[in-house]
Parts: structure tokens; C-alpha cells; sequence
């Protein structure tokens, strides 16, 4: 998404700070450019960067300054970015183990490894399970039906969870090739029951912490 076209001028030349060893230097007014930035996951807009152009006169490809983290990110015509920006949301409040495993299949969908991805929710499903109360050792059946049984997720939620584990066993067991859709669908399904378990109780306990010390 990109507003008109219009010339592109330098801005004063002055110094960026970026973390604290960078400086950007000759940062140019260039096409306001949206996306949402590979390094800090925020969507965002800015006007300042450089721009490719193959002619002189119209611009084939960006590089923006992210306004947020001020790290710089490659936009083409055709909207793509580099780094790209990473798959799925965070979640807020999980453990630190779970929070990596987590992340780690963000990182094997935006980079095209959705079989490592499903492995790794269903590595997640299995931590969870035995985290709250279910049986080490046990089937992947089994902690979906614990958490269920358990009144950790939602009645409605049995059959989006399970599908972390028949995924979870197709890339485990057999070679059977996960489709980045699938494993799309596997994070946002591992988002959700990570929301439930972990993020929004949590939340829902500071809210009323916060609001008891208000009281008179």
C-alpha cells in the first residue's frame, strides 16, 4: 500500500542512532511506504529511506527506516519484504520455555519449514498437557482429553486442539508433507490454547489486582 508518487529529496544529514554502534546517514524523504517490520513485528509507515528506481524517474524498490525500531527493511513493488516479517502473534505471560518453543514455530512458517513448525506445536501441546496435570509418557490423545475433560480450554475448542496433534503425528511419524497453510493454521491454533491456559488468566488476575488497589 503506497500513497502518490513524488519526487524523492534528501533530508538534512544528520545521524540515527540505532541500537548503539549504527548511524544512519543521508536518509532520504522517499514514497510512504506500510508494512509491518521483520525486526520489531509492529505494523508501521514511514517516509524515510532510499529508493531503487530503474529508469531515474519512478521507483522499483524501497529501503525503509522503521520508525519504531529504526532498522531498515527491503519493500518491492510487489509488497514483498526483507527480513520478512515473522508468522503469527506473540503471546503474553508464557513461560519462557514455551515462550521459545513458541516462537520458534513463528520463525519455521515465515521461513517455509512448516514440518518443523508442527513439530513444534506438537512438542508445545505435550509440555502444556504435562504442565497441567496430565500423565507424563502419555498419548498425544490423551492431552488433548486432559485439557478438555479439565475445563483448561473452551468445550468448543476439543477439535481445533486435536488438530495440533494429527498434524503433529502426519509430520512425526510419517512422511506426509505439511502444507505451510496447514501449519499456518496449526500456530494460530497453538496461539489460541496458549491465550486460554496461560496469557488471558493472567491478565484477568492483574486487572483485578490493579483494580482491588484502587479500592478506598
Amino acid at each position: 500500500m503506497r500513497g502518490g508518487r513524488r519526487a524523492c529529496r534528501s533530508t538534512p544529514a544528520r545521524p540515527r542512532t540505532v541500537g548503539a554502534v549504527t548511524a544512519w546517514y543521508d536518509i532520504k524523504e522517499i514514497e510512504t511506504q506500510e508494512w509491518r517490520c521483520g525486526y520489531c513485528g509492529r505494523e508501521v509507515a514511514s517516509d524515510r529511506g532510499w529508493r531503487a528506481s530503474n529508469n531515474g524517474s519512478y521507483a522499483t524498490d524501497f529501503v525503509a527506516i522503521c520508525p519504531r525500531c529504526d532498522m531498515p527493511s527491503t519493500i518491492g513493488m510487489d509488497g514483498a519484504t526483507m527480513p520478512p516479517s515473522q508468522f503469527g502473534e506473540s503471546v503474553g505471560h508464557l513461560p519462557d520455555d514455551l515462550d521459545a518453543v513458541y516462537n520458534e514455530a513463528r520463525h519455521a512458517v515465515t521461513a517455509g519449514a512448516p514440518n518443523s513448525a508442527a513439530l513444534a506445536c506438537r512438542k508445545i501441546l505435550m509440555h502444556v498437557g504435562v504442565a497441567k496435570g496430565a500423565a507424563e509418557g502419555g498419548s498425544f490423545l490423551s492431552y488433548v482429553n486432559h485439557l478438555s475433560e479439565r475445563g483448561y480450554v473452551p468445550p468448543d475448542a476439543h477439535d481445533w486442539i486435536d488438530e495440533i496433534r494429527e498434524h503433529g503425528n502426519d509430520a512425526n511419524h510419517e512422511i506426509v508433507l505439511i502444507t505451510q497453510e496447514e501449519a499456518q493454521n496449526m500456530v494460530d491454533f497453538t496461539a489460541m490454547m496458549l491465550r486460554v491456559i496461560y496469557e488471558y488468566p493472567e491478565r484477568g488476575r492483574r486487572a483485578k489486582a490493579a483494580r482491588q488497589t484502587l479500592r478506598p
